[in-house]
């Protein structure tokens, strides 16, 4: 399973914070694997929704930055908002943002999923 990173937003940041870039930082990872939620574990990780340009970006603990592309319309239902997205490899995956701006989860399958939390 990739340790991806995640995360997501566009139409959601000018929803919600009525600015072009929004910054949310994280102190935990948690992936999923082999049909459970693994520990969380420490991992200090900023992510940067780029409103205007439609791009999130993943800051890792250890330096190195991930780039995703939404690619459609934010969807909302009562607790998250998603919109799929492309990572740098072309690689399709779903962001999912919570209403608290708590909780970020990207997932590529059932079966891959990280997610982020504060």
């Amino acid at each position: 399973m990739r340790k991806l990173i995640y995360v997501f937003f566009l139409l959601f940041g000018m929803v919600i914070y009525g600015q072009e870039t929004v910054r949310k930082d994280f102190n935990y990872v948690t992936f999923y694997q082999n049909g459970k939620w693994g520990t969380p574990q420490r991992a200090l990780t900023t992510v940067i929704f780029d409103v205007y340009n439609r791009n999130i970006i993943i800051y890792k603990a250890s330096g190195k930055k991930e780039i995703y592309r939404q690619i459609t319309s934010a969807e909302e239902t009562d607790f998250l908002k998603t919109a799929k997205v492309l990572d740098e490899r072309g690689n399709e995956a779903v962001l999912s943002l919570d209403h608290r701006g708590s909780l970020v989860m990207l997932s590529y399958s059932e079966d891959q999923m990280v997610m982020f939390s504060q």
